[in-house]
């Protein structure tokens, strides 16, 4: 009788491999959710915002952003993306960042993952200490180096080269990684890691006691989801005049299908949770009785709302 030993496909980060019920093995497509190409010397406007404070600077010239404290007290510079990237139940996120740091200076941190100044993932250099920190309504959970328990061991060295760097999530655990190698791994294992999935990215430089130019440099920078595009969609019927919020977190507007609507009418859209959000569409009815069907296939990134005038009775198929 032959024996068959069962054989597991493991990566280098410990990710397992599985098959599906129909004996197909299981893959993920690659799908940038965040992240744009620079121009040369110009940070584009319409995907990245900054933030800057006493003489800090965020500039991009030779492929790659600088983001640099210069030498006045308390100089500091921040970037992070416009859009969110849109976390998908049973996907998994990742951020990876091409980055040049050094061996770190007392009196400066620099930061760099996928966050906000409320939740996310990233890799701190704080004074001189490599650090993997999650963050949780504006609570920080560092891991120094030292204490990782990832392929490197319990440290990891910094040096002047430029490294690719990675974090991969879920809403259960965290993965650190640098060149394809494991720095720490987070393990959630009682209550979420963050409040929310739905992450941009971010860096910042920030002296908190010299006046040293200090300065970071991001090649490239993305965050990716490892799955589909998109998810089944779900649709809303609106008949009549009001405010009606679809949803409070990112999304994907798929179609409108306007049945009638009366004359003078109108259809606002916006990017929020309230018609103080980002407009997206104003659409006016110009008669009664109007069918018309209006694609869209746009994302949105903070939530759907849609506010109707007058009379108007229409679908909205969107996820």
């Amino acid at each position: 009788m032959t024996i068959f030993k069962e054989t597991q496909l493991t990566d280098s980060y410990g990710f397992n491999a599985e098959c599906s019920p129909t004996d197909t093995l299981r893959t993920n497509k690659i799908f940038k959710l965040v992240g744009a190409a620079g121009s040369g010397t110009q940070l584009e406007p319409n995907f990245w915002t900054t933030s800057t404070g006493n003489s800090g600077t965020v500039t991009e010239s030779g492929g790659a952003v600088r983001i640099r404290t210069n030498t006045t007290a308390f100089g500091y510079a921040n970037v992070q993306s416009v859009r969110t990237g849109r976390y998908i139940a049973g996907t998994a996120n990742y951020c990876r960042a091409v980055v040049q740091l050094d061996a770190g200076v007392a009196g400066n941190v620099r930061r760099f993952g996928a966050f906000n100044s409320q939740n996310g993932a990233f890799f701190e250099l704080n004074g001189t200490t490599f650090k993997c920190v999650t963050r949780k309504s504006g609570v920080d959970t560092p891991v120094s180096s030292g204490s990782f328990n990832g392929q490197l061991g319990t440290t990891y060295v910094l040096d002047t080269d430029v490294h690719t760097f990675e974090i991969y999530w879920t809403n259960s655990k965290v993965w650190f990684t640098t060149n394809g190698q494991t720095i720490h791994v987070v393990s959630a294992t009682t209550t979420p890691w963050s409040v929310t999935m739905h992450l941009p990215l971010r860096g910042e430089n920030i002296n908190t006691t010299i006046t040293n130019d200090i300065s970071i440099y991001i090649r490239v920078a993305s965050i990716n989801r490892l799955g589909e595009a998109e998810s089944e969609p779900t649709y809303k019927y609106i008949s009549g005049a009001g405010t009606t919020v679809l949803r409070y977190s990112p999304g994907k507007l798929h179609k409108l299908i306007i049945s009638d609507g009366a004359q003078g009418s109108s259809i606002a859209i916006y990017d929020g949770v309230s018609s103080a959000g980002t407009m997206i569409a104003n659409m006016n009815t110009s008669t009664v009785n109007t069918v018309a069907s209006v694609d869209f296939n746009c994302p949105y990134f903070v939530g759907l709302t849609i506010v109707v005038t007058n009379a108007v009775n229409f679908t909205v198929i969107y996820e």
